[in-house]
């Protein structure tokens, strides 16, 4: 008797184990949920985005001089600090690339009316006006909360995620320039099927967004050669870019896709960490690309400020006047590509 009753209790204590850790992996499922769509609707804030990229080739027959080109794009690292105040149409973008080595620095300040941008090794502002040429320069994604490629996007993102691949690893505190914050941390791991979905969507996603389509057309009207331009239309040449991008997708082995999320107590994320690696193999060449991207949020909801550079007719020039003001290390490149 006494053996039929601990069996009963057993059973009775595996069903209850089991469905405790369905509903706690139901909860960091919703937790998770909520504090990305609560993220997504800050209006004012600040950010510090930090990025890594790393390319590493084999099988490639390179001279030596194309192997040392190579070499400098093999890490691409940098940091992108932002403040924002989507109401008023506010930003300001402070970037820094390090490639190889050398530094290259750009701001962008966007309000209601223009964008000011000063670019790598630029020596004035390029100023860019909404109703004029160039017009979509001028329309920052922080200003207007992301552009609907983007949208789409995290829509799609949210949709990958599942009870089954979200859980709650723990609290910790996280430093921030207000002070150490509380937060809650969960992770999510993808398997390669479903990376591979993700990449998928992202590229048919962004391949076909009507905007990005047109400034891929123009730069193929003003580089293409004559006889490309004669052989096909704009139509067939995205869809072949299209194609061949999702053909290199499926190509590619997605390895160790790992995303963490911390949320404080307001149901934000405060921080995120996003790193994989994916390899593509073709009959000689194996291509593979690390990356890691870290997100930190602070001064959520409050007022931030945003100052444009004082603008004037010597410090300053127009789209048309891009040319003009091109600095020299850049004239080489654009003679290389001009038919």
């Amino acid at each position: 008797m006494r053996r039929k009753m601990m069996l009963v209790i057993g059973v009775v204590l595996a069903a209850a184990a089991v469905l405790v850790a369905g509903c706690r992996q139901t909860n960091d499922f919703q937790e998770l949920r909520r504090a990305l769509e609560t993220t997504d609707e800050i209006t004012r804030g600040q950010m510090l985005t930090e990025f890594r990229h790393e390319l590493d080739f084999e099988g490639l027959d390179l001279t030596p001089e194309e192997s040392r080109e190579l070499e400098t794009y093999r890490e691409i690292k940098g940091t992108i600090a932002e403040r924002f105040d989507r109401r008023k149409g506010l930003s300001y973008v402070d970037g820094h690339l390090d490639v190889g080595g050398m530094g290259l620095d750009f701001k962008v300040y966007t309000d209601a009316e223009r964008a000011i941008l000063l670019l790598p090794t630029f020596t004035k502002f390029l100023v860019v006006h909404r109703d004029g040429p160039g017009e979509s320069l001028a329309k920052a994604p922080v200003a207007e909360a992301g552009p609907e490629w983007a949208k789409r996007l995290a829509e799609f993102w949210n949709g990958l995620l599942k009870a089954e691949n979200v859980r709650k690893t723990g609290s910790e505190l996280v430093a921030t320039p207000d002070g150490e914050v509380k937060v809650i941390v969960y992770e999510v791991v993808l398997d390669e099927a479903e990376v591979r979905d993700f990449a998928r969507e992202g590229v048919r996603t962004v391949l076909t967004d009507p905007q990005i389509r047109e400034r891929i057309v123009t730069a193929w009207l003003e580089f293409a050669q004559e006889d490309e331009l004669e052989n096909r239309d704009a139509d067939a040449f995205l869809a072949e870019m299209l194609d061949n991008a999702l053909a290199a997708v499926d190509r590619t082995t997605f390895e160790d896709f790992r995303y963490s999320g911390a949320v404080d107590r307001d149901r934000h994320l405060v921080r995120e960490t996003i790193s994989g690696r994916a390899v593509s193999r073709s009959e000689s060449v194996t291509a593979a690309a690390g990356f890691e991207i870290k997100i930190r949020r602070w001064a959520l909801g409050r007022p931030v400020s945003i100052e444009p550079p004082a603008i004037t007719p010597e410090n300053s020039f127009a789209l048309e006047e891009l040319e003009a003001n091109m600095p020299k290390m850049f004239e080489s490149v654009l003679e290389g590509v001009r038919p």
